[in-house]
């Protein structure tokens, strides 16, 4: 294997993916903002078009260090092999990458403290400190690079990119596994067979979209020990680091986006004494006898709940719209919607007040930011 195999080659494959990656984000940018415009503007514009620039700025960064490998100094052995002194580029697409990165770990720690109910600020503490760590790391990576040449750094400092690799598998790893262990624990304390099927529905993407960050970091350290420590004279590991903010960008907007795909999943729980709260499909017509006016759920954040007593569905009434809502202010409004039967028996009413609250409470929560 030559060294145009093995590092332009490397370099070539990484960028094109990630230029292919960028287009895809970039697209389901459009679609989130298409689906969701009524979405807090601190999300809209902060998190995903924030996200969008920054992911732009790497991936101009990466095109051209494409450039500057393979036209402007083609053929000098001493550029490829990384032992002269790298363009600023290099160092500015590593920061760019750890910010993608951070953010879109930052909205899954996020709704973990959100969806959390017990201890709900440890795990979310934890990954924070993690998170910490990889921007400090990255940003250390970016200074030694500047400093030095790359092959300098990755020869007296490669410990430190394997750790920030090793540090944001790991938050990644946790963020998966707790996600899916707090749908688990809420199915198994839900009595409700349509509720489940959306809860199982959330377990599966969760599962998706954390495998596909973990996975990829792992295989990342992989190639790196293998094509470090094995004398190996590949660089095919820069393929791979050159496309993991596209990854964590791309799976953080499919998740988001796939709330369209769950809202189109009609389905009406029934919580207790007759009363229903029913997941509206706002693409169906619900203009008619039902009277539910205003349910634009699909530009809301959370899914619009409604009442039914009796089988006459209450006016248009959302249990929960802002975001900035606590768990405490949607209980009160939870509470004051529903008039429940007085059944003579506190220590059971409250007990199914709860078991109704915390399903639905769930429902809103899981999916929202």
């Amino acid at each position: 294997m030559t060294i145009y195999d093995a590092t332009l080659g490397a370099i070539l494959i990484g960028v094109l993916i990630s230029g292919v990656l960028f287009g895809s984000f970039t697209w389901q940018v459009y679609t989130y903002h298409k689906s969701f415009p009524e979405e807090s503007n601190w999300i809209r514009f902060g998190l995903v078009d924030g996200m969008w620039f920054l992911e732009l700025a790497h991936t101009v960064c990466t095109f051209h260090l494409m450039y500057f490998y393979a036209v402007t100094h083609y053929g000098e052995l001493e550029v490829l092999e990384f032992e002269s002194t790298s363009p600023y580029s290099w160092p500015a697409a590593v920061l760019f990458h750890s910010m993608v990165a951070v953010l879109a770990q930052s909205y899954f720690t996020y709704r973990i403290a959100r969806f959390g109910t017990y201890h709900p600020y440890i795990i979310p503490t934890i990954c924070s400190i993690l998170m910490f760590c990889e921007l400090s790391g990255d940003t250390a990576i970016a200074a030694y690079v500047v400093k030095e040449n790359l092959q300098s750094f990755l020869n007296v400092h490669e410990w430190l990119m394997i750790s920030v690799l090793a540090i944001r598998t790991t938050a990644s790893v946790i963020i998966s596994v707790t996600l899916v262990s707090y749908l688990v624990r809420a199915k198994k304390n839900n009595a409700y067979k349509n509720t489940t099927a959306v809860i199982d529905k959330l377990i599966l993407w969760s599962i998706e979209t954390g495998a596909v960050m973990s996975m990829h970091g792992i295989v990342l350290l992989i190639f790196l020990f293998w094509n470090r420590f094995n004398c190996a004279q590949a660089d095919t590991w820069l393929a791979l680091y050159l496309i993991l903010p596209k990854v964590f960008s791309n799976t953080m907007l499919a998740n988001m986006n796939s709330r369209i795909g769950l809202r189109n999943m009609q389905s009406t729980i029934v919580i207790s004494h007759g009363f229903e709260i029913t997941f509206v499909n706002p693409a169906q017509d619900i203009s008619g006898s039902s009277q539910l006016q205003g349910a634009s759920s699909m530009h809301e954040l959370h899914p619009r709940y409604y009442l039914d007593t009796s089988g006459a569905h209450a006016p248009g009434r959302d249990l929960y719209t802002e975001t900035s809502e606590t768990e405490s202010t949607y209980s009160q409004k939870f509470e004051s919607e529903v008039d429940w039967n007085d059944s003579g028996d506190p220590e059971k009413e409250d007990k199914e007040y709860r078991l109704a609250f915390y399903d639905t409470f769930n429902c809103a929560f899981v999916y929202g930011v």
